[in-house]
């Protein structure tokens, strides 16, 4: 199967080879999943919760070559700045009265005409991210990611989260390494999925496997921390889904008063954008953050792509904006 033949299909479902130890997997013909060992991912969208039953999907599934490099770039619509200072200062007025000490904010634009197979093959011209996804699902809603984010992986019952936070130009690593503000950030965050963590795992199991490295993506540079942990022999995936998602990379710290911020400042919801993608098998799950990630909610619609940084009270204005740019480049 190609990619044409995928976009001939009414529903599937592309998943990049980070979920299945670097096999890619296609679903077509997709239906809800009858049983909790069925090969089946699900979607939850960033104002979701786990509280309730997660919509399982499955259907006939392969495998798939990886895609060839062939896309071109896109021209999004111009990240609108209007009102983008304000929202920064009202995160670091938060931060200033002790209610948060970082939140993530986002910003959208729009892909024009571009169909979703134009806006993979974009996403992929450069290399095909471990957590790409191409979702056509049932309700009309398209999602199109290229994301580099592991929410969470379970093997058995060991679970190992890898928080992603700081971005940099390909040519700043040393500026990024000695960035205090990206160091902060991603510390705070690392010390939000350990909390998280230790709600789920057997006591005393929940450890830092990685402070802090850089990941070479094909257009930035990422830093990433590692929190592995071990769970019950009865742990439910439901129940790890209720404890991370949506991850705290995109929400803040702490989390609940973070959502409620960013939530009244960005005005919309975010949808897709942000959300969890998880993959389960037999024993195993995996989940990533829908980061550089595009949707739309039918073919009657543009496509949005998703773009955002944390404020912290370093932050300044002009480099978060900056940050989006730079996120946004993975397209153009």
């Amino acid at each position: 199967m190609t990619l044409d033949d995928l976009d001939r299909e009414r529903t599937f479902a592309f998943l990049g080879p980070g979920f299945r130890d670097g096999r890619i997997t296609v679903f077509t013909n997709l239906r809800r999943a009858m049983a909790a060992r069925d090969l089946s991912f699900a979607l939850l969208a960033f104002e979701e919760t786990a509280h309730g039953p997660v919509d399982w999907f499955t259907g006939e599934a392969t495998t798939m070559a990886t895609p060839p490099r062939d896309g071109f770039g896109l021209e999004p619509a111009p990240l609108d700045a209007t009102g983008y200072d304000d929202a920064v200062a009202a995160i670091r007025e938060a931060i200033h009265r002790g209610e948060v000490y970082q939140a993530n904010y986002t910003r959208f634009v729009t892909l024009g005409s571009a169909r979703g197979l134009d806006v993979f093959r974009a996403l992929t011209r450069q290399g095909l991210a471990p957590y790409a996804c191409w979702l056509r699902l049932p309700s009309g809603l398209e999602v199109v990611g290229a994301s580099p984010e592991c929410l969470f992986r379970v093997e058995g019952t060991r679970i190992v989260s890898e928080p992603m936070k700081g971005t940099a130009r390909l040519e700043d690593e040393m500026a990024l390494l000695q960035s205090g503000k990206d160091d902060a950030e991603l510390a705070m965050i690392t010390d939000l999925v350990r909390h998280e963590l230790a709600t789920q795992a057997r006591e005393k199991t929940v450890r830092v496997l990685d402070e802090r490295r850089v990941v070479r993506l094909p257009y930035a540079l990422q830093t990433v921390a590692r929190v592995g942990a071990e769970l019950p022999p009865d742990y439910s995936l439901e129940g790890v889904l209720r404890a991370m998602h949506p991850a705290g990379s995109v929400v803040g710290a702490p989390k609940r008063t973070a959502l409620d911020l960013v939530r009244r400042l960005e005005g919309s919801p975010r949808g897709p954008y942000c959300g969890t993608l998880v993959l389960r098998e037999d024993a195993r799950a995996v989940a990533s953050v829908l980061i550089r990630t595009a949707f739309r909610l039918s073919s009657r619609e543009p496509f949005r792509y998703g773009t955002g940084s944390g404020i912290t009270w370093r932050s300044e204005p002009a480099r978060e904006f900056a940050e989006l740019d730079l996120k946004v480049s993975a397209l153009r």
